[in-house]
């Protein structure tokens, strides 16, 4: 008898540690990861790990600490991606590539997890990004002040209403892009109160500012007073981030990281795309620079 309950209690414990472990096994790739500042071997080597929801942040942590080296990984990933978490992971990841680079890719990956729910990945999509301001990131443990603002221009943006959605395609966003038909607009009132009425969905503005010498500095982020209701922002063709929490994120303020972006003493150019559902629209509050030490 007394065998049968140590052979009961070994299988319990059996069923219950390995699931403690696996938590205190994360919790430890999250720290480890922080600790070595997201280095890129040890990320690289974590995209193969047995455990699919560390090798899936893996992922999320390498596009986003070392976008310019991910493709080569993603792509040997793709190759055997039959875990939906570890495809999901490639296929939303590639959503911030451009499509030339990230279309093969994406098609291994979808032949190798053909999960009807992946299907979305096979149009064009808007790219999407986490991007953590300073003054938000966990692993950045001093305080953060503002030690300058360098308030973007008001007025004279560069405007257009896109109601079929194609702007993304057609590359609203690049530095090239020549935006001189477009419509000027404040970005101190919605578009309604300029003369675009009776108008919900999507619009693009743009703008041109220039920034002073290199400071010294910890960050910089760019600040949205509000955009009603949904934005997606290009710093000088480069994807930043988004504001996406629907209609309840119309008159919210926002920060998004730019310091990679950011071109020091150099003219910039700023794309935001906007998406507005219902009532007024656009972006109706200042944008500002600011820096962050």
């Amino acid at each position: 008898m007394n065998k049968i309950l140590l052979l009961l209690c070994v299988i319990f414990l059996a069923g219950t540690l390995p699931a403690e472990n696996v938590i205190a096994a994360r919790r430890n790739f999250r720290q480890e990861a922080a600790e070595k500042s997201y280095d890129y071997q040890f990320l690289v080597r974590k995209t193969a790990d047995p455990d699919k929801e560390i090798a899936r942040y893996a992922i999320v942590l390498l596009a986003q600490h070392h976008p310019d080296k991910t493709l080569p990984v993603l792509r040997k990933l793709a190759a055997s991606a039959a875990d939906p978490l570890i495809a999901e992971a490639i296929l939303t990841v590639l959503a911030d590539y451009p499509e030339s680079e990230a279309a093969d890719i994406r098609r291994r990956t979808l032949a190798q997890c053909p999960d009807p729910r992946f299907q979305i990945f096979n149009k064009v999509r808007l790219p999407h990004r986490m991007n953590l301001s300073l003054r938000n990131d966990p692993a950045y443990d001093h305080a953060v002040t503002v030690i300058k603002k360098i308030k973007l221009p008001e007025n004279n943006w560069r405007f257009t209403t896109d109601p079929d959605d194609t702007g993304f395609l057609k590359n609203y966003f690049a530095v090239n892009f020549n935006d001189t038909a477009w419509r000027k607009l404040s970005v101190t009132k919605t578009w309604e109160e300029q003369g675009v009425t009776n108008y919900d969905g999507i619009a693009w503005y743009r703008v041109k500012f220039n920034m002073p010498g290199k400071m010294d500095c910890a960050g910089v982020d760019i600040a949205f007073g509000a955009v009603d209701e949904s934005a997606w922002v290009w710093l000088n063709g480069k994807y930043v981030g988004q504001h996406d929490i629907g209609p309840a994120g119309w008159d919210s303020s926002f920060y998004l990281n730019i310091a990679s972006e950011l071109k020091w003493g150099k003219e910039n150019i700023l794309t935001v795309r906007v998406k507005d559902t219902a009532a007024a629209g656009g972006i109706w509050k200042p944008v500002t620079i600011e820096v962050l030490q």
